[in-house]
């Protein structure tokens, strides 16, 4: 059999905008879970699952070949036809991760609805944004024919606009089809604007896709069935790496190894699936009652976890709080568990140097927010922004994984984007014990405000008041410098406390009208504390001045109380 090009195509949209009439108005053959074979849909009426089924372009009807010439022998596409309920984007995120290129259906009668802008942010994180994108403006039949050319137009600019704000700014194209006429059609010849839509999923697509076949197995499973006299069949997509009949899998979730006894590709006897394959692989002794969606992947190479760090980025559409110690929903493959986020960030100058890599002097910085954007400000501008995620239950996570967090919890009737952030997996911590030390130096800025009571006769000593409480243990801040007066310069002693301000010797930071002191003792027993300021320093703050010290701590340290500067 020749070699075939097989393209993932995620067909995503609001719910009833025709995806799965598409789909099965598209297809030349389908899989075992195609056009919403599950009971439930069937009852529903709607994609309650993710659906697969193929367009073999070589197999289509002659009259369809024909309008769409050669430029798509030798290709199969297989068609993801994803739910389009709000309260299914578990599934829907699951879908987009397994795809090339995107088809985004809109009822040309209502436009971009919620999930249509859902979907839209998903297809931005997936692979960047980078991924085709073809807009499909579904169910034209329903427009009175002596209006249907403009107002189809109108929809174009329309969606073009909303487009032109989004990454796929450069990268869509838009075509016109009725997948249903009245509601009815089922077949290719009932459909119109097919052999568009066809043409354009082929002119779309780069020569070649990125695939990695000499990477370790990794197999994303989204349906498990016994077959009687066979064995139990593992039908999904390959993620990365080659697999042949006869070598071992480990199936993740339950840590057991299995013989491939058979593969199929729809339906077709094969001996290899590679990267980027729709595979159905067939073992034995294994119960599939409790198993659905699962990763199959080489023996050992997928770890599981409940800690994890991850280069994160804030969805632009997300317009609540994404704060540091709150939870979020966060989807790994299949998986979407919940995982408390710590944010932390260092400067995009250091983003070449692996993370875990970096020159621990030079400090990360603890986040309490993501915070939205202003104006055409990026989201911390200036600033690459990681995550610690701690789940509450240990999920499988590959090298490197794809993972987007969102608040299910809000409203799914709500017209707010439900997706917070989105990122890549840079490492796995130890998941086993929750008091093992994160190995990163986050520091928390904090910062304390006294005031200078009186000057001692010296002229070099202040008693300052207000800066801690009685019952504070001030022994952990002596030796810290304090300033007085505006800026935000910091100070150095000269010995190894960095900051971009130094002592000019007489108490003034370069200058800059700021003057600096120590902290060197306590002064009674309520609080006060005694600084000493370089000579002729101490004049220039005066009595009544306020003092500020700012200090850190490392929030992820043994020793919660020690204090940095």
């Amino acid at each position: 059999m020749a070699e075939v090009r097989n393209v993932n195509v995620g067909i995503l949209g609001h719910v009833d905008s025709g995806k799965t009439s598409l789909a099965r108005a598209l297809s030349t053959v389908v899989s075992t879970a195609g056009f919403d074979k599950h009971p439930q849909s069937q009852q529903r009426g709607i994609t309650l699952d993710l659906g697969f089924s193929a367009l073999r372009v070589d197999e289509a009807p002659s009259q369809l070949r024909e309008k769409i010439g050669s430029l798509a022998s030798g290709t199969q596409f297989t068609l993801v036809d994803c739910p389009g309920h709000a309260s299914l984007i578990r599934t829907i995120i699951g879908g987009a991760q397994i795809i090339d290129a995107m088809m985004l259906v809109i009822d040309v009668t209502k436009g971009i609805e919620v999930q249509t802008a859902e979907c839209l942010v998903i297809g931005e994180i997936i692979k960047g944004g980078t991924c085709p994108l073809l807009v499909v403006m579904n169910k034209v039949d329903l427009l009175p024919p002596a209006s249907r050319a403009d107002a189809v137009e109108k929809m174009r600019k329309k969606v073009g606009l909303t487009l032109k704000k989004t990454k796929f700014a450069d990268n869509f194209k838009t075509v016109v089809a009725s997948a249903a006429p009245g509601g009815q059609g089922d077949t290719v010849q009932d459909a119109e604007g097919i052999e568009d839509i066809i043409r354009e999923l082929c002119a779309m697509m780069p020569p070649t896709l990125t695939r990695y076949p000499n990477a370790p197995f990794v197999c994303l499973v989204d349906h498990c069935f016994a077959v009687k006299g066979q064995g139990t069949v593992l039908t999904g997509t390959v993620l990365q790496g080659t697999l042949a009949v006869g070598d071992t899998v480990e199936i993740v979730e339950i840590g057991e190894q299995r013989k491939v006894k058979g593969m199929q590709m729809f339906k077709r006897p094969v001996q290899c699936a590679t990267h980027g394959d729709r595979v159905a692989l067939c073992v034995t002794q294994l119960d599939p009652t409790d198993l659905e969606r699962v990763l199959v992947a080489k023996p050992g190479h997928i770890p599981k976890t409940k800690r994890l760090v991850a280069e994160v980025e804030r969805v632009r559409f997300y317009k609540s709080a994404i704060e540091s110690y709150k939870k979020f929903h966060v989807s790994l493959g299949h998986s979407t568990v919940l995982a408390e986020a710590i944010f932390f960030s260092r400067p995009c100058s250091r983003a070449t140097v692996p993370l875990l890599e970096d020159d621990f002097s030079f400090e990360l910085s603890l986040e309490e927010s993501m915070k939205p954007p202003t104006g055409q400000e990026a989201c911390g501008a200036g600033k690459q922004f990681f995550a610690l995620l701690t789940f509450d239950e240990a999920i499988p996570c590959p090298p490197s994984a794809q993972l987007i967090a969102s608040r299910l919890d809000s409203t799914s009737h709500s017209n707010s984007c439900r997706i917070a952030f989105a990122g890549q997996v840079v490492d796995l911590l130890p998941s086993n014990e929750a008091c093992t030390p994160v190995p990163l130096k986050v520091f928390k800025s904090k910062e304390k405000k006294g005031i200078v009571e009186r000057i001692e006769g010296d002229g070099e000593t202040a008693i300052v008041k207000g800066m801690f409480k009685k019952e504070t243990d001030i022994s952990a801040f002596l030796g810290m410098f304090v300033k007085v007066g505006g800026g935000e310069d910091t100070y150095s002693d000269g010995g190894g406390v960095s900051g971009s301000g130094d002592f000019d010797g007489n108490g003034d930071f370069d200058g800059s009208g700021i003057v600096g002191g120590k902290i060197v003792s306590t002064f009674g027993k309520s609080g006060k504390v005694k600084v000493h300021f370089p000579k002729q320093g101490i004049s220039k703050g005066g009595s009544s001045k306020e003092v500020t010290l700012v200090f850190k701590k490392n929030v992820f340290g043994k020793d919660k109380k020690e204090l940095f500067q």
